[in-house]
C-alpha cells in the first residue's frame, strides 16, 4: 500500500512539473507573439509612412509633368507661328545684292584679263 500511494505522490508530482513546464512554455510562446505582433505594427507603420512619401513625391512629379507639358505646348506653338512665316523681304533683297556682286565679279574678271609679261 505504501508502495502505491508513494507511487501516486510520485506521479502527481511528475504531472506537475510537466504542467509547470508547458505553463512556461506558453509563456514564452505568448511573449514572442507579443514581441512579433509589436514588431509587425512598426513595420505597418513604417511601409505605410513610405507609401505616402512615395505618393507625395509621384503627385509632385505629375504636377511637374503638367506644367511641363504645358510649357511645351506654349513653345511649340510659338515654333510652328515661325516656321510657318514667310521670308521676310529684306532677305530677298540681300539674296538679290550677294548674286548681283557675284556675277558682277565674274564679268570685272572677263573683262579684265591679267596682265602678261
Amino acid at each position: 500500500m505504501r508502495q502505491r500511494s508513494k507511487n501516486k505522490d510520485d506521479s502527481t508530482e511528475d504531472y506537475e512539473v510537466i504542467l509547470k513546464h508547458h505553463e512556461d512554455m506558453q509563456g514564452k510562446i505568448a511573449e514572442e507573439m507579443l514581441s512579433m505582433a509589436h514588431t509587425l505594427k512598426h513595420n505597418s507603420l513604417m511601409a505605410s509612412r513610405i507609401i505616402k512619401e512615395d505618393n507625395k513625391v509621384l503627385g509632385d512629379s505629375i504636377r511637374a509633368a503638367d506644367v511641363n507639358t504645358d510649357k511645351l505646348r506654349v513653345e511649340s506653338d510659338r515654333l510652328a507661328v515661325h516656321a510657318h512665316k514667310s521670308c521676310s523681304w529684306w532677305i530677298w533683297i540681300m539674296l538679290a545684292l550677294v548674286c548681283a556682286t557675284f556675277v558682277w565679279m565674274v564679268l570685272f574678271i572677263k573683262l579684265n584679263p591679267k596682265p602678261r609679261l
